[in-house]
């Protein structure tokens, strides 16, 4: 009797794995053609012009001078649009989770303030340096202890 449950047992695991595998491979998508990715490469480099084209363009020092002169209007205004920040690097750092972090100044000689950008992937900040003026469009805006954090930026 035992014999014969752990037989049904071992059956109905094998039937499902099997049932599994015929699933997968009935709903696998098949590869692109050369015009169907074609046409996918122009749609995602039409969405990507979109975003630029309805973000906002703002300096570092400007965001830092927003949120200095009223914190609430500042998150209001900026909080749920895509930003290119611009600004240069003051440093390139890691957070407490190591992802990696890029400090912008705000132009200030002596100030405290600067920008947090979150890069999309770690590669864009391999491959800059500090001192470098850049430009990047973030779809996050907030604020930490009053200075502007902004996540997700892909370099321009």
């Amino acid at each position: 009797m035992a014999t014969s449950i752990f037989k049904k047992t071992w059956f109905r695991i094998v039937a499902g794995f099997v049932l599994v595998l015929v699933l997968v491979g009935i709903f696998e998508p098949e590869p692109l053609t050369p015009e169907q990715q074609a046409a996918q490469n122009a749609a995602a480099e039409a969405k990507q012009q979109q975003l630029l084209d309805s973000a906002t363009k703002i300096t570092c020092a400007a965001l830092v001078a927003a949120l200095a002169d009223n914190e609430p209007r500042a998150l209001n205004t900026y909080g749920n649009k895509n930003l290119i920040v611009s600004g240069q690097i003051d440093s390139i750092d890691a957070d407490f989770m190591d992802d990696p972090m890029i400090i912008l100044s705000d132009g200030e000689e002596f100030s405290f303030s600067s920008c947090t950008l979150y890069p999309a992937n770690d590669a864009i900040a391999m491959k800059l340096n500090k001192g470098q003026r850049i430009s990047m469009l973030c779809d996050e805006f907030s604020e930490n202890l009053g200075d502007p954090l902004l996540q997700n930026c892909k370099l321009q």
